[in-house]
């Protein structure tokens, strides 16, 4: 019988920040994480705002790091194909966990995309989580 260890990595914002400013319809990128040997991988996101949110929210992959970290970078990312996004509508500001499959890749970011009213004050905190047989 093999034991199982999770490991749980942050998704920063471009300066290091824990809670990712997402004002208006701003799109942002959170760094880039190493994906490493994870067997299932799990998203725990929660929002916040003083106002109405509103996000979509997806993963993109890649080999290797970006060119600039916290831009875009169609070079070497890119959402997979066939890859339902993590949220569509985010609207509420509970916490919540999701099952993720992404494809093999080395690295792994978060787009986030504020869309309509969501207000100036939005942020989103996230957290990869990862499980492992050891």
């Amino acid at each position: 019988m093999s034991k199982q260890i999770a490991t749980k990595t942050g998704m920063l914002s471009s300066t290091h920040v824990v809670a990712v400013p997402v004002a208006t319809t701003a799109t942002v990128y959170t760094r880039s994480v190493l994906m490493g040997s994870g067997e299932n991988f799990s998203l725990r996101y929660i929002a916040t705002s003083d106002g109405t949110v509103l996000l979509k929210i997806e993963l993109e992959i890649s080999n290797v790091l970006p060119t600039t970290e916290g831009a875009a970078d169609a070079v070497n990312y890119a959402v997979p194909e066939n890859f339902a996004d993590i949220e569509s509508a985010l609207a509420d500001e509970n916490l919540h966990y999701k099952n993720i499959a992404p494809p093999v890749a080395k690295y792994c970011r978060l787009k986030i995309t504020g869309s309509g009213a969501n207000d100036a004050t939005t942020t989103l905190t996230a957290t990869l989580i990862k499980q492992s047989d050891i």
